[in-house]
Parts: C-alpha cells; structure tokens; sequence
C-alpha cells in the first residue's frame, strides 16, 4: 500500500491557528488521516500499473497471434472446402450424365417399342377395313 506523509500535529495546529477548538482540530486531524490512509488502500502503486501495463502488453502480442493463427486457419479451412465442393461438383456432374444417358436410352427403347406396337395396330386395322369393306361389298352386289 503506498504511504502518504500526513503531518497530523501540522494539520491539527494550522485548525487551531484558525480558531478551531484545541479537541476539534485533534478529531479532525485524526479523521483526516483515516481518510486518507483508507482511500489510498485502493491506489496502485507506480510499479503496479507498469506491471500491469506489461502484462497488458504481452497478451496483446498473444491475442494477435492467436489472431493470425486463426484467420491462417480459416484460410486453410475455406480452401480444402473449396476443393471438396469442386470435387462433389464434378461427382454429382457424371452422375447426372449417366442418369441422362440411361434415360435417353430408355426413352429410345419406349419409342421403338410404342413405334412396332402402333405398326402392329395400323395393320391390322388395315387389315379389319379391308375386312369390312370386302363384306360391305358382298353384301352389297
């Protein structure tokens, strides 16, 4: 705790000089240097806020590291997302050509397959109207 000369007798005789009573200049005194000793418990000493200020100094240069360390690290971490995400890009890309290329080839064996199916039906409605028109005439004549 730092000390703070205070000259009680100085005080208490300088009150009485005044005309302040010879018991009242004593209290005074001796309340004053209660005083000050009490808020002076709370007061850092020079040396306290240099050391203070050094330790403030340090973590300072910490926290910049640390600062530095971890955007080097986002960086890293952005990069190998970048790379992943390109990489499931190209997979999602050949999967999709597959899909497209087995579709088409499903579509081309349902077109031929619907193609023969309405050649089947044409002849034999050719077929059934010659039919019908063969007994139409006969019945006819």
């Amino acid at each position: 705790m730092p000390a703070i000369a205070f000259d009680t007798l100085k005080y208490a005789n300088k009150l009485k000089e005044a005309g302040v009573p010879d018991k009242q200049a004593e209290a005074q005194a001796g309340v004053m240097a209660e005083a000050l000793e009490v808020n002076l418990e709370n007061v850092a000493t020079k040396e306290q806020v240099e050391g203070f200020n050094d330790r403030l100094e340090r973590l300072g240069v910490e926290m910049r590291k640390g600062f530095s360390d971890l955007e080097r690290l986002i960086e890293q971490m952005g990069k190998r997302l970048e790379t992943r995400i390109d990489h499931k890009t190209q997979e999602v890309r050949q999967e999709l050509k597959q899909v497209e290329t087995q579709l088409e080839a499903r579509i081309t064996q349902v077109e031929t397959k619907l193609e023969a199916r309405i050649t089947q039906v044409e002849t034999k409605l050719d077929s059934r109207i010659t039919q019908v028109a063969a007994n139409l005439d006969a019945k006819i004549d």
